[in-house]
Order: structure tokens, then C-alpha cells, then sequence
């Protein structure tokens, strides 16, 4: 059997929604995925990466800078900006 060929996805984050289509290609190509991690507001995504055990999975490091926008004293808009420069 011929090796698979090789495939490196460029995320900036790994998303439950996505799960399917990442399985999917990591049964066709030898798959390898980067990903910047999570913001602080998705905690129900953990576990996400050992959802996809036929993928190598890398999280690149770096920092999360965090946004809030407020109306009348209340947060109505969570920004996060992503500098990740260990995915150089």
C-alpha cells in the first residue's frame, strides 16, 4: 500500500462543528494540523483534539489579546486577536 499523501491544515482554532470534515481527511491523508488553541470563551470545545486520533494535532504558540466591548455596562462584544509566531 502506498503512503498516504501529506496534508497540513492552518487553524486558528479546532472547532466541535468541524470535527466531521478534520475526521474525514485524516482517514484520507496523513494529516497534520495547526492550531493557535482556543479563545476563553468556547470551554465546550475541549476535547476536540482527542476527537481526531488519526491526526497529528500541534498547537503553536503564542498570545491571545482579548476585547471587550461594553454598552451601558454590559458586555455585548467578545473580540480576540490571535499573534501566533510559533506557526512560522
Amino acid at each position: 500500500m502506498a503512503p498516504k499523501t501529506k496534508l497540513a491544515l492552518l487553524l486558528n482554532m479546532l472547532s466541535p462543528a468541524r470535527l466531521g470534515l478534520y475526521s474525514f481527511l485524516a482517514n484520507e491523508f496523513d494529516l497534520l494540523i495547526l492550531h493557535g488553541g482556543k479563545e476563553a470563551n468556547r470551554d465546550s470545545w475541549n476535547g476536540v483534539e482527542q476527537a481526531l486520533p488519526n491526526a497529528r494535532i500541534v498547537r503553536a504558540w503564542g498570545w491571545q489579546i482579548h476585547h471587550t466591548k461594553k454598552l451601558n455596562g454590559k458586555v455585548f462584544d467578545e473580540k480576540f486577536v490571535q499573534v501566533n509566531p510559533g506557526l512560522l
